[in-house]
């Protein structure tokens, strides 16, 4: 993927070259990431769900719902003593997060590699499937952007395919709660509701998916259908 953004420092215009990326994690990132996850836990009524599902050690591809800013954080955060280390960890993100220095060093943070989604994804994809192959667990949000209702939209192949090429088993995450904490269209989170009470957030590791052997279609269909299906026991 090349084109002018930013580069990685942000404010300068360059070839984007996503090879570089993920960047090396450094002290101050691990420590900002520490005090993420505990702000997480501290301000929300964080509820952690299957996490028998998630064996310690092994590798996975990651693949919640997208409903904030934050679905990251919330999904590392909920995994508590199981959350890899943060060099250990990375995904895929929007290009344009590079075009402003705030969301540039949460990138660079969270081991982001970044993906123009209007132009040529390969470099990424091929990059993603690499850093996975190195031995990283990693996340991607099938739907691709958040949702702007509430409402879980379609799936994209895109995981399936990295997941595939890179030889690792999916973990469906399905997030609850994150739509009335931080909607599309607001600034801020909200972590209290109308009666002072924390916010509840709820993120459930649904059984893992296995890729071997199949299809990009079906295994898609599957995450797809174990996050609805745990979404809708929470309705």
């Amino acid at each position: 993927m090349n084109g002018n953004r930013n580069n990685e420092n942000g404010g300068m215009s360059g070839t984007l070259d996503v090879s570089r990326f993920p960047v090396a994690r450094r002290w101050y990132h691990r420590a900002l990431f520490s005090c993420l996850k505990s702000v997480c836990r501290r301000r929300l009524d964080l509820r952690a769900e299957g996490l028998e599902n998630i064996e310690t050690g092994k590798r996975y591809l990651y693949c919640p719902n997208h409903q904030t800013f934050f679905d990251g954080f919330f999904v590392w955060a909920a995994l508590g003593d199981k959350c890899p280390k943060l060099d250990n960890i990375g995904g895929m993100a929007k290009a344009e997060h590079l075009d402003h220095r705030l969301t540039t060093f949460l990138m660079k943070m969270m081991g982001s590699i970044p993906v123009d989604r209007t132009g040529d994804t390969g470099g990424a994809i091929q990059r993603s499937i690499d850093f996975i192959k190195e031995g990283h667990n990693f996340m991607i949000h099938p739907e691709g952007t958040r949702t702007k209702t509430g409402e879980l939209g379609p799936f994209k192949k895109g995981a399936a395919h990295i997941a595939l090429a890179a030889g690792v088993t999916i973990l469906p995450v399905a997030i609850s709660g994150g739509f009335e904490i931080w909607p599309y269209n607001r600034k801020r989170p909200q972590t209290r509701d109308e009666n002072g009470r924390k916010q509840v957030l709820t993120v459930a590791f649904c059984p893992e998916v296995q890729t071997l052997g199949r299809s990009a279609e079906e295994i898609t269909q599957e995450v797809r259908d174990k996050i609805e299906r745990r979404l809708g026991e929470r309705n």
